[in-house]
């Protein structure tokens, strides 16, 4: 049983989160919302990113309370995520979690096994807020960001901060629970907070399926996770010392899709520990190094005769240089050095081993007070892969307008190259898979509505090349292969407006998204996705209703590879929010009107879902 198995795992939660509770601090805490800010590509993602323009998109609901990241994504224009199935998001076409390189605080996640980085490195319950670069980023963060990269970064805590919520589903029991607390510590020159967090899930939920298979409660979906993140801004006269720990393990159930119910289980634990030293060396030179090292060990299917283990890493270096080379041009040099390893029992427990040296240049190029230029390449020692990106900016007051290009990079896996068992086969010959994009886009806020209004929007084109496909090797086993060339071409369109109490936002996305060589849409791609969102403030009190719209899109049928089409979807979101003096109360229904949803083939996703949670400071 999954609560046997996890005793111990919940034990240690619930001693981190009493030590946490139990300590007062005289600071006050920083409730900010989640944010997610989206653009291709986009300033601040990290330092690496530069001059390129934003877009922001702020979400006024917590995500690492009561929304998962999973549903803000899906109110993202161009963004697609699910929790069940695969893949976890996608991105303007992607349709494969490692096209997607996910980051949190800077420090890449995906390992060598290929199926894109892992939840369990991603502590939800402490973000404050996720950057999105729409888009190929390999130009300045190599293999896996073929289609983009998200960044997650951590809210900064001022008080001892303990937060309780509880959710249920129509006609359900207890359905989630989770309980979070926090401790400041440090200076307001170097602040640092640990914290902990334990969330269990009953697994057992109502659904109705739209591809055929009826209704009921989905079953064998039952997790316990446990998690311990720790991070530090250490100042030290001109050096900044960034250390970060975060520790996990989740124990669950997977159901399996709906056409093949088998269920199965997972053991999973992971460490994160990096650090990152950045030193004002002199004026116009700034060096940043970070070291990091992430761990997973998976256990799959324990006590049966399927049982199989995996244990992935990724240590990595990643060094940084900025030197003003005069009052109009900045030099940036990126050096990465990435030493992957994969072990695990479908690849006969033999030990992989994958190295990758990259180094990248961009300028800065200010041509004019108004105008800005800057291109940017990128070295691939393995492969010989010289990647490029470019972008010009125009910035008048308040408004921008950009035209970027960018090539995009992702390597075959190790288990895509070297797996060999009864149901897989390795492709050592496999070429990596790439992508190409230009986009025209703009941002306008008028001088006299500035922070109320904004206006913008964006074109784009996408080219993919060499994408994998899965084709059979033997009347048992598959095997992946260079199949094809695909289009993603769209337009995105946002805007924003606050009067008084009020707030309305909405966002729509068009995508044409094409596997051309096969003459079929690319999987997990709607055509139309539309958001609607207005929020009224009374005195202490906000209301939100989010509207959430997509419309149909295609999957693959497991085992035959038939694509299916899915029928399109309308939800709402009601969130209450209410603070007063220390306490902060929030409440809701989400997927109001009981909508029948499936983001991937066969697996239904929860219907209407009620929360409630309460955070206190000390």
């Amino acid at each position: 049983m999954i609560r046997n198995r996890a005793y111990t795992v919940r034990i240690a939660s619930f001693a981190i989160l009493f030590a946490t509770s139990q300590l007062a601090y005289s600071q006050s805490i920083e409730t900010q919302p989640t944010e997610v800010i989206s653009a291709t590509p986009l300033q601040a993602f990290s330092d690496r990113s530069g001059l390129w323009p934003s877009q922001e998109l702020t979400n006024e609901t917590e995500s690492r309370n009561e929304k998962t990241l999973v549903e803000i994504f899906n109110s993202v224009p161009g963004v697609q995520a699910r929790e069940a199935g695969s893949p976890t998001i996608s991105i303007r076409g992607s349709a494969a979690a490692d096209r997607v390189l996910k980051l949190y605080e800077g420090v890449p996640l995906n390992l060598a096994d290929g199926i894109g980085a892992s939840d369990l490195f991603i502590p939800q319950e402490s973000i404050g807020s996720v950057r999105l670069f729409k888009g190929p980023a390999s130009a300045f963060y190599g293999t896996s960001a073929m289609a983009g990269a998200v960044d997650h970064r951590v809210a900064r805590v001022q008080r001892p901060t303990l937060r309780a919520s509880g959710s249920l589903y129509n006609n359900a029991a207890r359905a989630n629970e989770s309980l979070y607390g926090a401790l400041p510590f440090g200076s307001s020159d170097s602040p640092g907070h640990i914290s902990g967090y334990f969330e269990r899930r009953n697994g057992r939920y109502p659904y109705r399926s739209v591809t055929g298979f009826g209704e009921g409660n989905r079953d064998n979906s039952a997790m316990e996770t446990a998690r311990l993140n720790a991070a530090w801004d250490l100042r030290l006269d001109n050096v900044q010392v960034r250390p970060r720990l975060l520790l996990a393990k989740s124990v669950g159930e997977n159901p399996g899709p709906l056409n093949a119910p088998y269920a199965t289980s997972f053991d999973n634990t992971g460490s994160l520990v990096a650090v990152e030293v950045q030193n004002d060396v002199a004026d116009s030179v700034s060096l940043s190094i970070r070291l990091a090292d992430v761990r997973q060990w998976g256990l799959f299917d324990r006590d049966t005769t399927f049982q199989s283990t995996s244990v992935a890493t990724r240590s990595s270096l990643a060094a940084d240089l900025q030197v003003g080379l005069d009052a109009f041009v900045v030099s940036r040099t990126f050096f990465d050095v990435k030493w992957d390893t994969l072990a695990a029992s479908y690849l006969g427990d033999s030990r992989l081993n994958q190295n990758d040296v990259e180094i990248g240049e961009t300028f800065e190029i200010s041509l004019t007070p108004s105008i800005a230029l800057q291109p940017a390449i990128r070295y691939r020692a393995e492969t010989g892969d010289f990647l490029k990106a470019v972008g010009v900016l125009r910035s008048v007051g308040t408004g921008r307008q950009w035209i970027t290009y960018a090539e995009g990079f992702r390597a075959p896996s190790l288990s895509d190259r070297f797996a060999d068992v009864s149901f897989f086969k390795g492709n050592q010959s496999l070429l990596p898979e790439r992508s190409q994009s230009f986009e025209i886009g703009f941002q306008l806020e008028p001088p006299l509505l500035s922070n109320k209004f904004k206006l913008e929007g964006a074109a784009y084109h996408i080219a993919y090349e060499d994408l994998f496909d899965t084709v059979a090797a033997s009347a048992m086993a598959t095997t992946k292969v260079n199949s094809g060339r695909a289009t993603a071409k769209g337009v995105e369109a946002g805007v924003s407006y606050s009067l008084d109490r009020w707030t309305f936002g909405s966002g729509y996305n068009f995508l044409e998204a094409k596997n051309e060589t096969l003459n079929e849409p690319l999987r997990l791609s709607p055509k139309h996705q539309a958001t609607l969102k207005i929020a009224r403030t009374f005195h202490q009190t906000q209301i939100e209703t989010l509207l959430t719209y997509w419309s149909s899109f295609f999957d693959r049928e497991t085992p035959s590879n038939v694509l299916k089409e899915l029928p399109p979807w309308t939800t709402v979101d009601l969130t209450v929010t209410h603070q007063r003096e220390n306490w902060r109360w929030r409440g809701g229904i989400l997927n109001v009107f009981d909508v029948a949803r499936e983001l991937t083939y066969a697996f239904p996703e929860a219907q209407r879902r009620f929360f409630l949670s309460a955070q206190t400071e000390f």
